[in-house]
């Protein structure tokens, strides 16, 4: 089993950005997270499914939202994984905040200037076995996990200094985590003349799932019969800081733990930009508040909805011809019956007045059918979900960093948000001219957030 990646992130700032939104977004969310590799790209899994190693069994611990990131094997200047599973899979459990660190430090050098590229490999630590063997077997083991490998994260990074004197100097920190993990980061300083090499060592313990526990991760299927999705406005047009500081009016409610999400589709309206409402509402804590999105939204695709006010429709129909069937029985046998009694002013007013009741009846239950259609239409249009708060801040990050975002709400079940990465640059547009050319690969992140409770 090996593997070898390098990141570009001065070279390619777009893809370098993909990765580090996704680390950074993935570590808001939970202490572990899961990195699998695979022949043609990373996915990164955020899951309540998480594989803590304790006394030698699996801990399942749970909670509502998922975010599956995919990142395009291109997205890389050097992706190698050989493994014995399909596709060359390697699936391996991770501390967020190690190696977000990283990170972090990767962003500092670049920002002073440095332009070396980030390598991370795979390698064993028998070290950290060996200290974990020493402390069950002295009974000072608390049911910590074991790490029996790490992700060594590698960059350089430059800076001008003024001396004339050649030297090295190493100085190495081991860090443990307030969960008990262990890693360790390394600097090595080379100066020469007026610049300083600083060599940065990461080492971000992991732990490697089998092939029974990779198999129990799964992305979520949404129910499809009572979805609406919705193109939201891209945060670099003219309604996208408009609609940011929509979604961030939330967080004016600190004690609020739920929110509720409404979408309508108005399908009287003939502007396509008009053509949706959308609102946030709150009530809980006292608070009774409606949030409404007043500018454009459009909605990308509602042929569900379409089919199922097809189906009313047919409903109503049925329903209708019933009521019309029924009533052409009444009136044959009404038929019958004044044609068997004697003719006589009298009884042929009684008759009138029957068939004038009669057809004021039949107005009446039209005039019903017609306001049971349209409140049909109206309820079928309405799409609302009840999400934890948190969960919509996790949306609102992620709008400010990509520019094409879709929201999806599947009626009382969950929301899905959907945020992809145009990687084509300056010279790929140039591409485009060429015959064949088919683009890169778009990145993505789906948050997908199950109910926090029923409407």
């Amino acid at each position: 089993m090996r593997l070898k990646v390098v990141v570009a992130g001065y070279d390619s700032p777009v893809d370098y950005k993909l990765l580090k939104t996704t680390i950074a977004t993935v570590g808001s969310l939970r202490e572990r997270s899961i990195l699998r590799f695979i022949d043609q790209r990373l996915i990164v899994i955020s899951s309540p499914k998480s594989y803590a190693i304790n006394r030698g069994n699996n801990i399942l611990t749970a909670d509502a939202g998922q975010m599956w990131c995919s990142i395009p094997k291109d997205a890389f200047q050097l992706y190698s994984v050989e493994s014995a599973r399909e596709q060359n899979c390697i699936t391996m459990e991770y501390n967020c905040s190690s190696l977000l660190s990283a990170f972090k430090r990767y962003d500092k050098a670049m920002s002073q200037g440095s332009v070396s590229d980030m390598t991370i490999k795979l390698e064993a630590m028998p070290q950290w076995n060996k200290t974990s063997a020493n402390d069950q077997n002295s009974g000072n083991s608390s049911g910590g996990r074991q790490f029996i490998h790490a992700l060594k994260v590698t960059f350089e990074e430059t800076v001008h200094i003024n001396g004339a004197v050649s030297e090295i100097v190493n100085n190495t920190v081991n860090t443990n985590n307030k969960n008990g993990s262990k890693g360790d980061y390394t600097t090595n300083f080379v100066m020469s003349g007026s610049n300083k090499v600083i060599r940065h060592s990461f080492q971000v313990p992991i732990c490697l799932l089998h092939k029974g526990q990779d198999a129990k991760l799964q992305e979520p299927v949404i129910n499809n019969s009572k979805l609406v999705m919705y193109k939201l406005p891209s945060i670099s047009e003219e309604f996208g800081n408009a609609f940011y500081s929509f979604i961030k009016r939330i967080e004016r409610y600190s004690s609020v733990t739920n929110v509720r999400l409404r979408g309508k589709h108005k399908k009287e309206s003939t502007d396509e930009n008009k053509n949706a409402e959308f609102n946030l509402l709150i009530t809980e804590d006292d608070w009774n508040v409606n949030l409404s999105w007043n500018g454009p939204l459009e909605i990308i695709d509602d042929s569900k909805e379409d089919e199922e006010d097809e189906n009313n429709r047919d409903t109503v129909n049925s329903i209708s011809d019933t009521i019309r069937s029924t009533n052409q029985v009444i009136e044959n046998s009404m038929q019958i019956e004044n044609s068997m009694t004697i003719e006589n002013t009298i009884d042929q007013d009684v008759s009138l007045e029957r068939n004038n009741g009669y057809i004021r009846t039949n107005n009446a239950l039209g005039d019903v059918m017609t306001m049971v259609e349209k409140a049909e239409q109206e309820n079928s249009s309405i799409h609302e979900v009840i999400i934890k708060v948190k969960d919509w801040k996790v949306c609102g990050k992620l709008y400010s960093v990509f520019e094409d975002v879709i929201l999806s709400i599947s009626h009382d079940e969950s929301c899905i948000f959907y945020c992809s990465l145009d990687r084509d640059g300056y010279d790929d547009y140039e591409a485009e001219a060429e015959e064949g050319y088919e683009g890169k690969e778009r990145g993505q992140i789906i948050y997908y957030m199950a109910r926090s409770r029923p409407l």
